[in-house]
């Protein structure tokens, strides 16, 4: 019986983050059933969950969003989960399944219910607080349970109103002045048991959210329509900001409520597409003129999203028409929707769709189409997406309810991200972690970050079929320097039972961004591809874009390792090669890094560690921090750090403070 690749696993909802075990079905990659482990994914030796340990893990933001673009997209929108400080605190060491690790969303609207409350009366000055918290909550448990039928059901004047409360018990909150200032004053409030700087975080937050609707329910009651586009990325087929973006829906809403929801092959808009771009030099491997359907490319989502939208506006078939944003979603978002619903038969095709053989029977289907030359070989997914809505639609209240957590999971995996034309909505997305943006390090900033990028370039479907695993090792150096050494081991794990897609050898364009000092001091493992365009690109007067032209010109080939060459990418270096497995067998990259650190290591500096995952992407990940000689780690009272996961989110982050041993 075929084993079965990671990556069309459909977790179960009620088991998130965990382990399990494969139920095999022939020729068909299936479910992974979770179940709990015996450790949990963080292998460290953590003291007991304390104020002082909470202080030094901040994971990312713990959002999620749905392929029920519909209501969650309004749901997410309406800022009803950002009244608490978007990073929560949790502890060094992470039991599985605790849920202040998870992200419930109810409890932080309890904190924030408890918070304002202690601080009206500490400062006797309850009176408007309490109330407009309460309006809050009715408000939010309202519109867990009915938003996303007011969405679907063109109840969007009832919708807009019920955030209009919103925005005005928050206006009332945040407006108390006085009461803030109290609050935040360390000495009148030093016997609240919240810090001043967390109160004026809350304040801040607050502030953001009251804006964001004043600016957002006025701009839905215009009463012109207003245009989202819904990427539905192929995590077979991987790009540097998803996967491939073969098909795509298009949402329409007037007044706060669904209008129309259409599913198109992104083939649509590029053949009536008349200008031609140079694509990105990895690409000319394989293609002659750059296309919408190719610009997932950067691995910041903001900008693969503005590029994208770009792209489909100078089609014919967009041409005048506004594109006010994007939302990138991977094909778990769907199995998880597949997980609410009863299983969903297509008569078109005669099969059965589940959430353990969705993104393989939908594949199957369309490589048959392509192969027989249908006129809409993509014809399965608009089949298959007025049945899901309107199951989705016709769910009971509690299993709506949950759609809001997954919300919240999906943004937190990067199985979701959000894109506005509109710069306001864009920063407050962005603000919220909902954005899929690339993190920013200060300046004078002490640490590291690193990402991994695979783009397949010729490489069929297969990249659900590689299993990814990435070794880390840092050595915080007595001399001042910060030292990786990286192993990444790719392999390919299709058998000769599996469709030809999926046996073809992976290519993958790999890279990996980390700090923009780093040097690299060793590589093995990777090799050099040879690029010649198809075409003189001047003589035939393709234009350039700019943003692959300004990346372009970073590009540095290093002499000591001919297969790695470097670019500049925002404020990231990125080191790229080229890596290719056969079915049945690995692949392995190897690069030492280094970089300096802001000072010498001294008792009491703080290091930060940042890992962030390539959305759509699987593996496993494991990163073992070792202090200077002399030293430990405060968080844990050990020389080494070690975090280790198979199921990564979006973005990972740690603190570490240096003691003297």
């Amino acid at each position: 019986m075929p084993k079965v690749p990671r990556k069309n696993i459909s977790r179960r909802i009620s088991d998130i983050r965990i382990e399990g075990e494969n139920i095999p079905e022939p020729r068909i990659p299936t479910v992974l059933k979770k179940e709990k482990p015996s450790e949990p994914e963080i292998v460290d030796t953590q003291p007991p969950k304390s104020e002082a340990t909470e202080k030094h893990l901040l994971p990312a933001p713990r959002f999620n969003p749905v392929w029920a673009w519909l209501g969650a997209v309004v749901i997410l929108l309406s800022g009803l989960y950002v009244l608490w400080p978007k990073e929560k605190i949790v502890p060094a060491t992470i039991p599985e399944g605790d849920p202040s690790y998870l992200g419930n969303e109810s409890s932080d609207w309890q904190k924030f219910a408890s918070l304002t409350s202690q601080l009206g009366g500490a400062f006797g000055s309850l009176t408007g607080m309490a109330g407009g918290t309460m309006g809050i909550l009715e408000e939010v448990s309202l519109l867990q349970k009915q938003g996303i039928s007011m969405f679907l059901s063109g109840r969007g004047e009832e919708l807009l109103s019920r955030l209009d409360k919103i925005r005005g018990y928050l206006g009332g909150i945040y407006e108390k002045g006085e009461f803030w200032e109290k609050a935040s004053n360390p000495v009148e409030g030093e016997n609240l048991s919240v810090r001043p700087g967390d109160i004026l975080s809350l304040h801040v937050a607050i502030g953001h959210a009251y804006d964001f609707l004043n600016k957002l329910v006025p701009w839905l009651r215009e009463p012109s329509e207003k245009r989202v586009i819904i990427f539905l990325e192929n995590p077979s087929e991987l790009r540097p900001g998803g996967g491939f973006l073969g098909s795509y829906a298009e949402m329409t809403v007037v007044n706060g409520a669904l209008k129309n929801l259409s599913v198109h092959d992104i083939n649509e808009p590029d053949r009536k597409l008349e200008q031609k771009t140079v694509p990105p030099k990895p690409l000319q491997i394989i293609m002659t003129n750059w296309r919408a359907a190719d610009t997932n490319w950067f691995f910041d989502f903001s900008d693969s999203a503005r590029k994208t939208l770009q792209f489909l506006s100078s089609s014919e078939m967009y041409r005048g028409v506004n594109l006010d944003g994007a939302v990138g979603i991977s094909a778990k978002v769907i199995e998880d929707l597949l997980e609410l619903t009863e299983p969903i038969g297509l008569a078109s095709s005669s099969i059965e769709i589940r959430p353990d053989n969705f993104l393989y029977k939908i594949q199957g289907e369309v490589q048959k189409g392509q192969s027989e030359r249908a006129e809409e070989p993509k014809k399965i997914l608009e089949d298959l997406t007025p049945i899901l809505l309107q199951r989705i639609s016709d769910l009971p209240e509690e299993e709506k309810s949950r759609l809001t957590g997954l919300v919240l999971r999906w943004i937190e995996d990067g199985d979701m991200r959000l894109y506005f034309a509109n710069q306001d909505f864009e920063r407050f997305v962005e603000g919220l972690g909902a954005g899929g943006r690339m993190y920013e390090a200060p300046r004078n900033w002490n640490g590291i970050y690193l990402a991994f990028a695979s783009a397949n370039i010729g490489g069929g479907k297969t990249d659900i079929f590689m299993d990814q695993e990435v070794k880390i090792e840092t050595q915080i150096s007595s001399e001042g320097w910060l030292n990786d050494h990286i192993v990444v081991t790719r392999k390919h794990t299709a058998q000769a039972s599996d469709p030809w897609w999926y046996r073809e050898p992976n290519r993958s364009y790999f890279q990996i961004f980390t700090n923009p000092t780093t040097n690299l001091s060793y590589a093995d493992g990777g090799a050099e591809r040879k690029i010649t365009p198809r075409i003189n690109y001047l003589k035939e007067k393709y234009q350039t874009d700019p943003d692959v032209d300004a990346l372009d010109k970073t590009e540095k080939q290093l002499d000591d390792y001919p297969s790695v060459k470097t670019y500049s990418y925002r404020d990231k270096k990125i080191f790229s090669t080229w890596l290719s497995a056969e079915a049945g067998k690995s692949v392995q990259f190897t690069a030492d890094l280094n970089r300096r650190a802001i000072a010498l290591p001294e008792a009491g500096m703080v290091y930060e560690f940042v890992l962030e995952k390539q959305s759509g992407s699987e593996g496993s990940y494991y990163w073992q921090i070792l202090a200077p000689v002399g030293f430990k780690f405060r968080e844990n009272n050990l020389p080494i750090y070690e975090y280790k996961t198979a199921d990564m989110p979006a973005r990972w982050t740690i603190r570490l403070t240096l003691e003297k041993i």
